[in-house]
């Protein structure tokens, strides 16, 4: 399975759930948002959004200003 991750190509053998794959990435996801196919998933929802091949992440993280 082939997805889109920050505008980088990765491959994986087998298809992922949101959390895992958020784990296998070592992404730093405390203050953050994730959008699959420029939809942002709810934290609750990561669990249960399966990841298809040529799905598109996105971790935007926060950022304080003014």
């Amino acid at each position: 399975m082939k997805l889109r991750f920050n505008g980088e190509e990765v491959t994986f053998e087998e298809r992922l759930c949101l959390d895992a794959f958020v784990l296998s990435m070592k992404c730093e996801t405390g203050h953050c948002a994730i959008a699959v196919n420029n939809q942002v998933i709810p934290r609750s929802q990561w669990n249960l959004t399966l990841l298809n091949d040529g799905d598109v992440v996105s971790v935007f993280n926060a950022i304080a200003g003014g």
